[in-house]
């Protein structure tokens, strides 16, 4: 027999699963070992989502994200504007007068459809209109003592019964975000972290991008990539 914890786990973990936006995880990361510098000056970011309004909104996000930590980061629009097919050196050249010397790229990979199944409430139902003086109440209320007070009325055991056992169970579809976060060091070219993330999508476009650049940017500011850059004093004392 199940003991009450026992029976309560899965509808916790079901709650966690089908509530509001789940927490983006990451699925998949890696970071140049060798990557030993502080945090960069100025972070670009750019966003490559479907449509172009879509991916101003995340970049919004995602500047809003570093800014909380203490970095300097810029939305890529407003660095190449519509134009987002660059020459190498024409973007070079942008990205120098812009004074970026890291770029945060997000790139969309999938959006993956998921069936999930709900097996039935295990809950009693108590019909309107029934209070303490009834012989009902002891058989629906979830709280009632049977062997305090029990009944003899089998239609109402019986009735409570088959409202237990027999809600039912169903299926949901759950749609889930993946994309691709690269962290490039600009003057040298190079990538520092890369990773692919995972979040159960949101009705609100912003919810589901918050979850994820609130993930990334966790992960870079424990990498030392991104952070408020050290004061002259904190410099001075550290070559002390």
């Amino acid at each position: 027999m199940k003991t009450p914890l026992q029976r309560i786990l899965p509808l916790v973990a079901l709650a966690s699963l089908f509530g509001c936006v789940t927490p983006t995880t990451i699925q998949s990361s890696w970071a140049d070992p060798t990557f030993d510098r502080g945090p960069f000056r100025r972070v670009a970011v750019v966003a490559l989502f479907d449509t172009d309004a879509e991916s101003r909104s995340f970049e919004q996000q995602a500047k809003r994200a570093l800014e909380s930590k203490g970095a300097d980061a810029v939305e890529a629009f407003t660095i190449v504007g519509e134009e987002r097919m660059l020459e190498q050196n024409a973007l070079r050249g942008k990205l120098a007068d812009a004074n970026v010397d890291a770029i945060l790229i997000y790139r969309l990979i999938a959006v993956d459809e998921r069936q999930y199944y709900r097996p039935p409430t295990p809950s009693m139902r108590m019909p309107g209109g029934f209070g303490h003086g009834d012989p009902f109440y002891w058989h629906y209320h979830p709280r009632a003592d049977y062997y305090s007070d029990p009944r003899s009325d089998y239609y109402s055991y019986w009735r409570s019964t088959w409202d237990v056992t027999h809600s039912p169970g169903y299926w949901e579809s759950h749609s889930f975000v993946v994309v691709e976060s690269s962290f490039y060091d600009a003057d040298k070219d190079e990538l520092v972290w890369t990773a692919k993330t995972e979040t159960m999508d949101d009705a609100e476009f912003k919810a589901t991008t918050e979850s994820i650049v609130n993930r990334v940017t966790k992960k870079l500011v424990a990498l030392r990539a991104v952070g408020p850059s050290p004061s002259h004093d904190d410099r001075t004392a550290a070559n002390r």
